[in-house]
This record gives C-alpha cells, structure tokens and sequence, in this order.
C-alpha cells in the first residue's frame, strides 16, 4: 500500500509517487473536503479526479485543495481581480 506525505506539496517538481490507489485517493480528498458542503455533482467531479487523474497529478491538486483550506479566505480588492465577473 502507498503512503502519501501528510502535507502536499508546494511542488517544484513532478511528485515522485508513482501510483497511489483510488480507494487511498477517495479518503485523501475527502479529509481535505472534511466540513465542505457538496453537491452531487461536486461528488461525482472528486470521484472522476481519483479515477482517471496520474498520481503525481492528483497530488498537485490535492496539494493546492490542502493548503487553499489552510490559506483560508484571502479577501481580494477590485484592483486584484476580485470584483464581479
């Protein structure tokens, strides 16, 4: 069985795990997700990121899911691109 770092990433390279299973994919996103209301959709998006991404490719998003949720909110002004779309 594979075992992933606690924390992910920031990378500045390709992660080095090779394969990673989906069932250990699922629980990753879902303890990153822990307290954040999905959608049926949102849930069937996780689940097509744990089924067809590459390893080192899932651990980069896993990587900026993780720590975007430590970031916490980041209010932006309107000259930063945070005004209306």
């Amino acid at each position: 069985m594979s075992h992933a770092p606690t924390a992910h990433g920031p990378y500045e390279r390709e992660p080095r795990e090779l394969f990673m299973v989906v069932d250990r994919r699922k629980a990753l996103l879902a303890q990153v997700l822990q307290g954040v209301e999905l959608g049926a959709w949102d849930r069937r998006i996780l689940d097509w990121l744990a089924d067809c991404l590459d390893t080192p490719t899932f651990l980069a998003v896993l990587g900026m899911l993780q720590r975007a949720r430590q970031a916490g909110p980041q209010p932006q002004s309107q000259a930063e691109g945070g005004g209306p779309c």
